[in-house]
């Protein structure tokens, strides 16, 4: 509901761009009479893309996402026709082959010298904290190590500082079968031991539904417990 892609920007931009196309091409068949763009929930979704840059050139790369922040230009450019309080990209946009004809219908050259300044923002379901100051960006994930495209990396994060990240999530893995296998917390990526999380009593993280539970949310403070994504007995208590 909040417009939170749980695998991340490179999923957001597939799915949701084809939605787009499926969403347009309902309203001009209905004359209008079908508008899903007026749904807040869909409005929540197109603001996907400025909150999860976490620099001009990369995105946060939490889940099976990577790094790479590449925005499609008609679709970047039809959602700011369609919700003018968005606020998008002026890096060289990428150019998928799904929707050849809406590079020429839906790419708008007024556009073309737009800037971002994202603001900080918290998706408090799913638990992603961003934070943007002028010295650093930072952007850490709480939640639970049972979600869509799932690596054990409940606490991870990422910072970016000067334009350049310097802790990071490693994001995806090669897509492999034992990428999707019962082998698949034994992969780096997908493991805890890709993460900047803690190791404790010699204990990686372990795949469960049990979600964190914060403690302070406020725009500058994120603190939650993340013992439950570990199976050690004698841990009471873990926060960061």
């Amino acid at each position: 509901d909040e417009g939170c892609c749980l695998e991340g920007y490179g999923y957001w931009n597939y799915g949701f761009s084809h939605f787009c196309l499926f969403a347009s091409m309902l309203r001009d068949y209905t004359d209008g009479k079908i508008d899903l763009f007026k749904d807040e929930k869909v409005h929540a979704i197109a603001r996907f893309q400025q909150n999860t840059s976490i620099n001009d050139t990369q995105c946060i790369s939490f889940s099976d996402c990577g790094s790479a922040f590449r925005p499609s230009g008609w679709l970047t450019h039809f959602l700011k026709n369609e919700y003018p309080d968005l606020e998008i990209p002026s890096i060289p946009f990428s150019r998928e082959t799904a929707a050849p004809l809406r590079y020429i219908l839906w790419q708008d050259p007024s556009l073309a010298d737009c800037t971002m300044n994202p603001k900080s923002h918290i998706y408090h379901n799913n638990q992603w904290f961003i934070y943007r100051s002028p010295a650093y960006n930072l952007a850490c994930k709480a939640g639970c190590n049972s979600e869509p495209h799932n690596h054990n990396d409940v606490g991870s994060f990422i910072i970016s500082k000067n334009n350049r990240v310097t802790f990071t999530d490693p994001g995806g893995g090669e897509y492999t079968r034992q990428y999707f296998s019962s082998e698949r917390y034994t992969i780096l990526a997908t493991s805890s031991r890709g993460h900047s999380v803690p190791i404790i009593n010699g204990q990686f993280q372990v795949t469960g539904k049990e979600k964190s539970r914060i403690y302070t949310e406020t725009p500058d403070n994120y603190a939650f417990s993340m013992e439950n994504a570990y199976s050690v007995p004698t841990l009471t208590s873990l926060k960061r």
